[in-house]
């Protein structure tokens, strides 16, 4: 998949491709250069001293990641092979200076990463297991056209990563899947393949405070 031509193009850069599990950058690295996905799958991720991790996102094609001024704040990870473009942050800052178009397309993909991490922290704060797993399935349709169309959905990533992406533990997860499937929310497909239900596909309109509690809905 080949990504649309950016503003930042201008910028020196360059094409990599990254492995399955590769880490592409550690939190506290030095930053010189920041990333445009042009296929597969990232995260960002914060990592604690006992091994633990929280997953701040999940990125995809056409997503920016890497700006930062000084150091890493977080780590990015491929999920799946990845592939991505390369460029230099100074080279950057220098085309900004020449160009408002680069401070306004940094500021609004700033302002729609930011938006995305409010939405995150509020549903993992206040979603009982199985809301949060239907708000996440719904978010990967906003990612994914043919999803979206389709209401199918192949996940790439593993269970361990949507637990450290919903803050759940992985017992949780797994019966709040459990519970999706036996309430005709999904049908899963494989180890990583779902459907959404047009039960599950209506939610995606409701805010918050319309969800009822699933576990208390009689099976369909």
């Amino acid at each position: 998949m080949l990504a649309a031509t950016t503003v930042f193009d201008r910028a020196s850069h360059w094409p990599a491709r990254f492995s399955k599990g590769v880490t592409i950058y550690d939190e506290g690295e030095p930053s010189a250069t920041m990333y445009r996905l042009d296929r597969g799958c990232v995260r960002l991720q914060v990592n604690g001293h006992g091994g633990d991790r929280q997953i701040i996102s999940f990125l995809f094609p056409g997503d920016l990641f890497g700006f930062c001024l000084d150091e890493r704040h977080a780590s990015a990870e491929a999920v799946t092979e990845a592939e991505v473009t390369c460029y230099s942050i100074a080279s950057v800052l220098d085309l900004n200076g020449r160009s408002a178009e680069v401070l306004v397309e940094l500021v609004n993909r700033a302002n729609g990463a930011f938006g995305e991490l409010a939405h995150h922290v509020e549903k993992i704060t206040h979603l009982p297991a199985a809301e949060r797993l239907i708000w996440f399935f719904n978010w990967l349709t906003h990612h994914d056209p043919t999803a979206a169309a389709t209401g199918v959905i192949r996940l790439p990533m593993n269970h361990r990563d949507i637990a450290d992406y919903l803050s759940l533990k992985p017992e949780t997860l797994s019966r709040a899947f459990r519970l999706l499937e036996t309430r005709g929310y999904i049908q899963r497909s494989g180890r990583r393949g779902l459907s959404l239900t047009r039960h599950a596909l209506a939610l995606r309109v409701r805010s918050p405070e319309e969800f009822t509690a699933l576990e208390a809905r009689p099976a369909a």
